[in-house]
């Protein structure tokens, strides 16, 4: 899917064949967790997912963070080249088919 900024400063996400609306906690929660991802705190990232519903409570999330610091770059440290968006995204999703993430309802 795809992101973007509406002028009246709203998140629209785009996904063909797929719509859902996210309130404003969830919305701070996508922001956060760029912020985590940015800071390379994989533990409060991972509590963002459980926080959002992506991520089931009680689930053992340490092989989830130990996933998520090897496949995403440093992206204050890395090389440009690095820091291609689609190879980002589809490591991310290689780690969501291995782990239990869902789609909140």
């Amino acid at each position: 899917g795809n992101l973007l900024a509406t002028r009246d400063g709203r998140l629209c996400y785009l996904d063909f064949g797929m719509m859902s609306y996210a309130d404003s906690s969830q919305r701070n929660g996508f922001l956060l967790a760029v912020v985590h991802i940015v800071n390379r705190d994989w533990e409060a990232l991972v509590q963002v997912y459980q926080k959002l519903g992506f991520i089931p409570e009680g689930t053992d999330v340490k092989p989830i963070e130990e996933a998520l610091e090897g496949a995403l770059p440093d992206v204050l440290n890395a090389d440009i080249s690095e820091l291609n968006f689609k190879n980002v995204v589809n490591q991310l999703g290689d780690i969501m088919y291995t782990y239990p993430f869902s789609l909140p309802p």
